[in-house]
């Protein structure tokens, strides 16, 4: 368990600040991470949409350094590696599921990233994003579309 951990902490903080700096610093939006919001609307295959250089090192990297970090065995950097295919996917899918009652997955934050360019840098666990607090916008729209 404690790998698991390690690999968590270690995907949801790399993957939030390289996310965030594809969006804030403007060459790398517009010469590497816009390639992955021409795709408005979340669909699955478009987890893997990317610029190979945001691939490489905003994708591949997160999920590697705990594995590497930890020197896991390979049969667990293998479920780690089949999770974070599922986990992006999912969050991709365009389907929020509420799972354990009122429970909730990140899609519906995901997807309103990809349709107004905001909010939601980090990995589905939201770890990141609550620490920054940069899921207010989309916390705001909800409540607008709510009261509409």
């Amino acid at each position: 368990m404690l790998h698991f951990v390690v690999f968590i902490l270690c995907d949801e903080v790399l993957f939030y600040v390289l996310h965030y700096a594809f969006h804030k610093v403007s060459f790398l939006y517009k010469h590497i991470h816009y390639f992955h919001h021409e795709l408005r609307y979340t669909v699955s295959v478009g987890c893997e949409y990317a610029h190979p250089l945001e691939f490489l090192f905003g994708n591949v990297v997160p999920v590697l350094l705990g594995p590497v970090l930890m020197r896991t065995h390979l049969f667990w950097y293998w479920v780690w590696i089949a999770y974070k295919l599922l986990e992006t996917s999912y969050v991709h899918s365009g389907f929020d599921f509420k799972l354990f009652g009122r429970l909730q997955f990140g899609t519906n934050e995901h997807a309103y990233h990809h349709s107004h360019y905001q909010d939601a840098y980090g990995a589905w666990y939201g770890l990141m994003d609550t620490m920054f607090r940069t899921t207010n916008h989309f916390k705001e729209y909800m409540k607008k579309k709510k009261v509409n």
